[in-house]
């Protein structure tokens, strides 16, 4: 029998075969924005992405159960990535629920797999199911419902071209493993924690490098001397965002191409002064939001702060004084885009009270990753990592 044949004969079973297959009747109704079909409720889910494989091993089977602790069988899981469904295959009725659910009766008798991730479970369990356990799906079961998802959908960055950039060097495995971690994950405030990790492996990584080179090349007297000197540097700069300016400084060889990045704040003016500044932190090198102010309307570039004089030598603009650049407007600029990554960083990172939270639920604030925010660290990676 086709599937197209069970579709209509369905639809004129006598009470007594509707029994015997387990139906009440096969009507289709929605109580509550919820499927109900032939005596189960159909529920779209988000299945978790790891699970690609059953425990042993093995693929996924054509269904796992879905059980209370006293072990009663409530439903059953059909995933969107098993088997076809074809013509003749001889499904049973709350897979047959699934699959009517989702399919467009164009469809029919065609080879088919479903679109989505399923849950059937029997409509005498819907009640308690809603009450118990439904929301909190995601803890004990690794899957979300359809109509709970609260999260946007992961925004995507546009390229219209791919440059191939020399003299590039990712120099441990640790690097590697973590660059290729960041690119798996679909949302970008993921991949931003997972790129910002390959400058806190990079300061460490650096930090040795200058250990060693300080003890091949100083003398026998001198040599421990310097070593102990590094490692009291290390200390010095334990915070996290000392550590951040530390390799920013040290790494950063064109400036005016970062500046080009973190001018695309003003895409974003009011939420960038909430991250920056309405809950900054004592670390932030412009506490006043003074360059804030000043490059968000215009440019962060040199220009804006400096200007030329009678003899053609630059001195700082209306508004700014001397003091506010020291040592200069180079090491100014990389404090305050190590403070911005850190502090980005910081609003993905730390759920708290207190800490403004950049969050997925928010579409504002995926734009506000894709579009500035990643883009600034991919640059400031490149140039880090640059042989």
């Amino acid at each position: 029998m086709t599937i197209e044949q069970i579709y209509q004969d369905l639809q004129d079973l006598t009470p007594e075969e509707q029994s015997e297959l387990g139906f009440s009747k096969f009507e289709a109704s929605i109580r509550n924005n919820h499927t109900f079909v032939g005596g189960w409720v159909v529920f779209p889910i988000f299945v978790n992405v790891s699970y690609q494989s059953w425990e042993n091993g093995s693929d996924l089977p054509a269904v796992i159960d879905v059980k209370f602790l006293d072990n009663t069988v409530i439903g059953h899981i059909y995933f969107s990535n098993n088997e076809q469904i074809v013509d003749s295959i001889d499904m049973s009725v709350p897979k047959m629920c699934a699959y009517l659910v989702d399919v467009d009766k164009a469809q029919l008798n065609i080879s088919y797999k479903l679109s989505k991730d399923y849950l059937v479970i029997e409509e005498q369990f819907y009640e308690e199911y809603i009450e118990k356990y439904k929301k909190t799906s995601i803890l004990w079961g690794g899957f979300y419902h359809e109509d709970d998802k609260v999260v946007e959908d992961a925004q995507k960055q546009v390229k219209t071209g791919i440059t191939c950039l020399p003299n590039l060097e990712l120099p441990t495995p640790f690097h590697q493993v973590t660059a290729q971690e960041a690119i798996l994950h679909i949302y970008p405030f993921e991949r931003f924690l997972k790129n910002y990790q390959l400058l806190e492996l990079l300061f460490d990584y650096q930090t040795v490098e200058e250990i060693i080179k300080a003890r091949a090349l100083a003398t026998d007297r001198n040599k421990y001397n310097k070593s102990v000197q590094i490692l009291n540097n290390y200390d010095r700069n334990s915070k996290e965002v000392e550590k951040l300016q530390y390799v920013i400084a040290k790494n950063i060889k064109n400036l005016p191409n970062v500046i080009l990045y973190i001018n695309k704040a003003a895409l974003f003016k009011d939420l960038a002064k909430e991250v920056f500044f309405e809950y900054g932190k004592e670390s932030n090198p412009d506490k006043d939001a003074k360059f804030f102010q000043m490059g968000i309307s215009n440019t962060f570039a040199e220009n804006t702060f400096y200007k030329k004089n009678n003899n053609g030598k630059f001195v700082v603009k209306n508004g700014v004084n001397e003091s506010d650049l020291q040592p200069n407007y180079d090491s100014f600029m990389k404090k305050m885009v190590s403070y911005w990554i850190y502090r980005i960083r910081c609003c993905i990172a730390h759920n708290k009270i207190g800490e403004f939270s950049l969050s997925p639920a928010n579409i504002e604030h995926q734009e506000f990753m894709i579009k500035f925010a990643e883009p600034l660290l991919q640059e400031v990676l490149i140039q880090c990592f640059t042989k």
